[in-house]
């Protein structure tokens, strides 16, 4: 197959996500509501992101690793604009150039 407009923005090749899966312990799941294990689910399986850790608290990332008085009880700003993000635009972007684009969208959006 040819492509056309490969460049040294573009990509000649793209990676999409064929499928995923997204295992949490029954036991974990206490005390949280279907929003949030949807909410971090998407983030997971949708973004290719991992669990969060410390620096997570305040995110649906950080669900599990958070004080339970720190989770999120759904995806914040930061995480809706991140998953927008990473779906916006050119899938064959070079992913340099697509973290500097998904931080610039969360930043501008921030600021509203």
């Amino acid at each position: 197959m040819k492509i056309e407009g490969a460049s040294q923005i573009s990509l000649p090749i793209r990676y999409d996500i064929l499928s995923s899966v997204l295992i949490i312990d029954r036991k974990a799941t206490i005390g949280l509501t279907l929003t949030q294990l949807a909410d971090y689910a998407a983030m997971r399986t949708l973004t290719n992101s991992r669990a969060g850790g410390p620096d997570n608290d305040g995110t649906i990332l950080g669900l599990f690793n958070s004080a339970v008085d720190r989770r999120a009880a759904e995806m914040t700003m930061f995480d809706r604009e991140y998953l927008r993000s990473v779906y916006i635009g050119n899938g064959t972007v070079r992913s340099v150039l697509k973290i500097d684009q998904i931080a610039s969208n969360i930043l501008s959006n921030a600021e509203r």
